[in-house]
This record gives C-alpha cells, sequence and structure tokens, in this order.
C-alpha cells in the first residue's frame, strides 16, 4: 500500500520487524514508525491524513493547486505567472489556510495600494486565491472560500501610450544606430503590434517571405516557450515588404544557425528583460519617453492604423484580439475622431445628392 512498507532489523534479541508510514502528503513528509500491523499502520495514516489535510497551509495549498489541475487545464505562461503571486502573498503564505480570513485579505490588499500595485493586479491575484480555495474545498482540505468574500477593486482606465508621428520618427532614428540584431526586432514590433513575448518567440518558419506575413503561434515568456495567450492570438500578420527585406538582410548576417529570428549570440532565445531594459529603454530615453513600457509599440502600431481609417476588423485580427469590441474597448480614445470624420461623410453624401430631410414629427396626424 502507498506509504506504508514493513521495515526489517536484527540486533542481540534476535530478529524484529514492525509496519512504517513514511511517504508525503500535501507537500508534508510524514513519518511514523513501530506499527505491529499493516491494519495498523493504514489506520494512523488515514488518521494522519485527515489532520495533515485540515492543517494544510496556504503555500502547499497553493502548490497543490499549481501543480494538480493548473497543470492539467493551464498554460505554462498562466502557471508561470500564478507561481510569481506568491511573492505578493508573503504576509500570509505560511498561515494555516483554514486560518486566514477576510480581514487578512483586506490588511494585505492596503499593502498593496501602499506598495502602488494597479486594482488590476489586486483583482487577478484575489481571483487567483479564490480558485486556490475552492480547490481547497472540492478536496475537503477547507471549509471556506475568504477571498470569495472580498470586494473586486474598481476598474481603472489608464491612459494608453503611443508615439506620435514625429516621436515616431525620432525613435527610428534612434534605433537605426543600433546593431541590426537590436534594431530589427524594434523595427519588427512596430511595424505588427506583436506583444513581446510573442516576437521574441518568431522562427525563420513562420516567416512568409512571398505573400508578406508572419505567422504568430507561440510565445516566449520568462524562459518557457507555450502556446499564444489566447485562441485568438495564433494568427498571421501582414507586414510591408521592406520588413521581409530587413529580417532577410538580418538571416544573412547571423554568425549562428539558428531556427529562432531574434536569437542570442549563442542562438538561444533573448531575454526578454534585458532586452527591454537594454535595447528598449534606452531608445526611449534618447526620445524622452522614460515613463513609457514595450506595449507602447503595440498601442502605436494600433492607433497609426485605426486613425488613418484601416477597418477595425483588420486591426483586431492583426492584434489577436477575441473580438472587435475588444480593440474598440482598448483603442476608443481615438474613434471620436473617426466618428467625425463619418459625421462629415454623411453630410458631403447629403449634399452632393440634394436629399430631402422627411420630418416625421407629426407622422400621426398626416396619417
Amino acid at each position: 500500500m502507498a506509504g506504508i512498507r514493513k521495515r526489517c532489523w536484527e540486533n542481540k534479541s534476535g530478529k524484529h520487524f514492525c509496519y512504517e508510514i513514511n511517504c508525503v502528503i500535501n507537500g508534508v513528509q510524514v513519518r511514523r514508525s513501530g506499527f505491529k500491523t499493516k491494519q495498523d499502520a493504514q489506520d494512523k495514516l488515514d488518521e494522519v491524513t485527515k489532520e495533515i489535510s485540515t492543517n494544510i497551509r496556504l503555500n502547499e495549498l497553493c502548490n497543490c493547486y499549481n501543480n494538480e489541475h493548473c497543470k492539467l487545464h493551464c498554460k505554462d505562461s498562466t502557471i508561470t505567472l500564478y507561481e510569481g503571486y506568491s511573492k505578493n502573498l508573503k504576509e500570509i503564505i505560511n498561515k494555516k489556510a483554514k486560518e486566514i480570513t477576510k480581514r487578512d485579505l483586506d490588511l494585505l490588499i492596503l499593502n498593496w495600494k501602499q506598495e502602488d500595485l494597479s486594482n488590476k493586479s489586486i483583482n487577478n491575484i484575489i481571483g487567483y486565491l479564490r480558485s486556490v480555495f475552492a480547490y481547497g474545498i472540492t478536496n475537503k482540505w477547507v471549509s471556506n472560500n475568504p477571498a470569495k468574500e472580498v470586494k473586486k477593486l474598481p476598474k481603472i482606465t489608464r491612459e494608453i501610450k503611443y508615439l506620435t508621428s514625429d516621436e515616431m520618427k525620432e525613435f527610428l532614428d534612434v534605433i537605426k544606430t543600433f546593431p541590426i540584431n537590436k534594431y530589427l526586432p524594434l523595427l519588427v514590433d512596430l511595424y505588427s503590434g506583436m506583444r513581446i513575448s510573442e516576437l521574441l518567440a518568431i522562427e525563420w518558419s513562420d516567416i512568409d517571405t512571398e505573400n508578406c506575413t508572419i505567422s504568430v503561434n507561440k510565445q516566449y515568456y520568462k524562459g518557457r516557450l507555450s502556446t499564444t495567450k489566447t485562441y485568438k492570438s495564433t494568427r498571421k500578420i501582414t507586414v510591408p515588404d521592406f520588413i521581409i527585406e530587413k529580417l532577410q538582410e538580418l538571416k544573412s548576417s547571423q554568425k549562428v544557425l539558428s531556427k529562432i529570428v531574434f536569437c542570442s549570440d549563442s542562438g538561444g532565445y533573448i531575454s526578454q528583460d534585458k532586452f527591454v531594459l537594454h535595447w528598449f529603454k534606452k531608445a526611449m530615453r534618447l526620445i524622452g519617453k522614460d515613463d513609457y513600457n514595450f506595449h507602447c509599440l503595440r498601442h502605436t502600431y494600433a492607433t497609426y492604423l485605426l486613425s488613418n481609417g484601416v477597418p477595425l476588423k483588420f486591426v483586431q485580427e492583426q492584434l489577436g484580439h477575441s473580438t472587435p469590441q475588444t480593440t474598440l474597448n482598448v483603442y476608443n480614445h481615438i474613434m471620436p475622431n473617426v466618428n467625425f470624420e463619418a459625421m462629415n461623410l454623411l453630410k458631403k453624401i447629403q449634399i452632393e445628392h440634394k436629399l430631402n430631410i422627411v420630418d416625421f414629427s407629426n407622422a400621426e396626424t398626416q396619417l
């Protein structure tokens, strides 16, 4: 039986044996010895299992959820994200899960607010804890879900930062001074709107030189290669032909034969954090935009397309959003300009065709 073994030994008084419990329960090493029969050990194992399960600590509960449930149902990138949440739970991570209360979580949220953690990040962590405790309830390790009682913080819409046309020119002038293997990832992103995790995962087989497209079908995040963020994120992006030409230049200049387009000197994947810090941040500092993050290139790409009348459906597909409404929700800051242009167009049609405006206010009396 798992966790129980027969232990034998010999001394001056003769040969002896007993049954021993030796196993790991919910991350806790359990060892009990001295049982005369296997049934005695089994009875004690059931008792110990119940005792440890009801005294399971939050870190053990999180590990069970991450390593059991998430390994079956979540992507590697999601598991990595969840593992990172534990760093924000240090005040309660070693407490018994059954002893954690709503007040503990409220105090934790106050600390996070003082550390300038965004409302969105806080809501994500609390959502994760809801799932962890729900998993604990299903397995009868805990009986209450304190995270379920915590009210979500209001969503705060942050200002979307993107480069203006003049700033784009400045940015391009700066990155042209970089080595081609550092300059080109930034150029490609500006003309494709890819997420950085998608950009660094591109392989040469993903590039269609004839049709000028790049297939996005994976991402490289925190040292792990996995599928894209969502089903809709898997897509083909249309890029200008000069981008394809530049990529071919890069391929011919690479000293190491690698399947990865933007590879390190040894042919492996580039560290996302190092690339952003040493090259993207350097470029932004030189144009006076120190507070802009890498995602601003994606915002610049989308804003430029939409403000120049490119159909919303095309932009949605290029970005890999689930629906056009998602794109609209993110980039509604430029939609008033589009609406204004549409109204002007309608007025122009009215004038050109001398359409008569019918007044329906007295329609009933006329009928």
